[in-house]
């Protein structure tokens, strides 16, 4: 009982501790909570014409015969991301869920290309910009996919309001791809991925670090925790806490990072491989 009273007797373990039992506390809390959170993920890529085509004039793009001037796809997903059931009456009726793209462009195709339950009765209606949506009922991790072709240049946006959601529906992307540079793109959709995780690595690394330390386990990291200047001010029990409340801010960090950057939507709707017979 002595050794573990010694290790607890310094002030800023007490402080670690107590701000750890506060976190898991207010974690514990929200993770209980019977909620329904409903999602939105919407992809679109700009398949052919833009504002700044370089496109000849004697160049034109049809779609099934008509004459359009550019040509994008996005993939619409939508699920019931929370722990409660999202009830299709929660849609307000003076404003319902639609999908919309600026006024003079158009949908020219919108298809459900996946539903994971029938049950759902998931209903699309089409008026030129506007996809209304409505659904029965959806059970956490319900959901489906809309595919679409239009001729807007930027990404479709998710409107609408449901009853005892103040924010709405969430939305956890509205992208515009340019297949002018699926590299850069590529590049920067793994930095998103790669980053948290190793900021998390650097705040793992500081804190074991810092509990060497205060254990001797390791004699020479005292050096490198001591200032030149003032030796007395950061060795001891204040570089380690110096480090271990950093090396803890980092873990934070890189965790919201990586809940962030990572996919939001189930599985099942993770793994769609789309028709092609759309285009």
């Amino acid at each position: 009982m002595k050794p573990i009273l010694e290790v607890l007797n310094p002030g800023w373990v007490g402080s670690i501790l107590g701000i750890v039992g506060i976190l898991i506390g207010v974690c514990l809390y929200f993770v209980g909570r019977k909620v329904a959170k409903p999602r939105v993920d919407i992809q679109t890529t700009m398949l052919v014409g833009s504002d700044a085509s370089l496109l000849p004039d004697e160049v034109g793009i049809t779609y099934q015969g008509k004459s359009v001037p550019r040509l994008s796809r996005s993939i619409i997903r939508f699920w019931n991301s929370g722990s409660d059931v999202l009830d299709g009456s929660a849609i307000a009726a003076a404003d319902p869920i639609r999908i919309v793209i600026p006024n003079g462009t158009a949908f020219l195709s919108v298809r459900l290309s996946k539903v994971l339950r029938l049950s759902n009765q998931i209903a699309l209606s089409v008026e030129k910009s506007v996809i209304v949506i409505t659904f029965d009922y959806l059970n956490p991790n319900d959901g489906f996919i809309v595919e679409t072709l239009h001729t807007s240049e930027n990404a479709p946006l998710c409107v609408g309001e449901l009853k005892g959601f103040k924010s709405g529906v969430f939305k956890t992307g509205n992208v515009l791809k340019h297949r002018k540079y699926p590299l850069f793109k590529e590049a920067l959709k793994r930095s998103a991925k790669v980053i948290p995780i190793i900021t998390m690595g650097l705040g793992l690394v500081a804190v074991i670090i810092a509990t060497l330390s205060y254990f001797d386990l390791v004699p020479f990291l005292k050096i490198l925790l001591e200032s030149p200047r003032d030796p007395v001010r950061l060795s001891g029990e204040s570089g380690n806490a110096a480090l271990f409340f950093i090396g803890g801010l980092y873990l934070v960090l890189g965790y919201l990072g990586h809940i962030t950057a990572r996919t939001r939507y189930p599985k099942e709707l993770a793994d769609f491989e789309s028709d092609k017979s759309i285009l």
